[in-house]
């Protein structure tokens, strides 16, 4: 990866890290991973180009939480589509209604 690619994939791996910890701290969700942690995070799930594979589109990836409770947390994540995600939720609403 040359420099500058470099660069803007970390200023956007930045950029995605701070506005997930921002919105978790507004709806109330703790938040428990370091920049380095939630990067690492990623690049398991998704591998070197994660940054341009998650996002908010029902075909990209998020950070989803198990049964959208607890903290995010390496223990309490999984890397699911947001269509995946969202279907999740409407079964637990169901469920739990």
């Amino acid at each position: 990866m040359k420099h500058s690619q470099f660069t803007y994939w970390h200023r956007k791996a930045r950029h995605a890290y701070y506005a997930h910890a921002r919105n978790a701290e507004k709806r109330g969700i703790e938040f428990n991973f370091s920049l380095d942690e939630y990067i690492q995070w990623w690049e398991n799930h998704l591998g070197e180009d994660w940054v341009w594979m998650r996002g908010r589109h029902p075909n990209q990836y998020c950070m989803a939480r198990y049964y959208d409770s607890g903290p995010y947390a390496a223990h309490n994540v999984k890397c699911i589509t947001n269509k995946a995600n969202l279907a999740e939720r409407k079964r637990n609403i169901r469920v739990s209604a």
